[in-house]
C-alpha cells in the first residue's frame, strides 16, 4: 500500500504545512505526534465521508470543531490560503495530487 509519512527529527509524526500521513485513501494531519488541525478535518478521506475533526489529539464533532476558539481564531487570521514557499512543498503537493488522480489500474501498475 502506498503511504508517505512526515516525521520530526525524533521520528514522531509531525508536519506544519500539510498532512503528515498521505495514502491513496486518506490524509492525516499531525503536530508533535498528535492528531491536530485547525483548518479542517485532521483525517480526510478521499470520499469526503467519515472525516474526523481533531485538535491536540482530542476528537470533536464537526459542529463543535468549527466553534472551537482555536479554529475561530485561525479563520479570523487567515484571509487567503498560504502560498507554498518551498520547492519541496510544491513537489510534495504535485506528487500527492498526481497519485490521488490515478485510476486503480494505473495505481497498481506503479513499480
Amino acid at each position: 500500500m502506498f503511504e508517505i509519512e512526515f516525521c520530526d527529527i525524533e521520528g514522531n509524526l509531525s508536519r506544519i504545512e500539510g498532512p503528515a500521513v498521505v495514502t491513496r485513501w486518506r490524509k492525516e494531519w499531525y503536530q508533535n505526534h498528535k492528531l491536530h488541525r485547525v483548518g479542517g478535518p485532521a483525517v480526510e478521506r478521499v470520499t469526503g465521508r467519515y472525516n474526523q475533526w481533531w485538535i491536540n489529539d482530542v476528537q470533536y464533532t464537526e459542529v463543535d470543531y468549527w466553534q472551537h476558539p482555536d479554529v475561530v481564531a485561525h479563520k479570523a487570521n487567515t484571509s487567503k490560503p498560504k502560498e507554498v514557499s518551498t520547492l519541496r512543498e510544491i513537489m510534495m503537493k504535485t506528487i500527492c495530487n498526481k497519485i490521488a488522480d490515478l485510476s486503480d489500474e494505473d495505481f497498481w501498475s506503479l513499480n
